[in-house]
């Protein structure tokens, strides 16, 4: 299968891995971040993600609609 990608993402070389997360994925790792007592069953996942950037091994991109939404919350 060929992929088609959005004109405007770049795309780099693989390894590293695109990962697409959700809204609620999002506000997990916010949770857990934040030490929010919601979050602590995700620390874990925070840390796995944390390091997966770090070595350069997955990239985690926000689509258009996530960016709006979060946008929306108040500080």
């Amino acid at each position: 299968m060929t992929y088609i990608w959005p004109t405007k993402l770049r795309v780099p070389a693989r390894p590293p891995k695109l990962v697409y997360l959700d809204l609620n994925h999002w506000v997990s790792l916010s949770k857990a971040q934040a030490g929010h007592a919601g979050g602590d069953e995700f620390k874990g996942v925070l840390a796995a993600c944390d390091d997966a950037a770090s070595r350069g091994a997955a990239i985690f991109p926000i689509s258009d609609s996530i960016y709006v939404e979060v946008s929306k919350i108040g500080t």
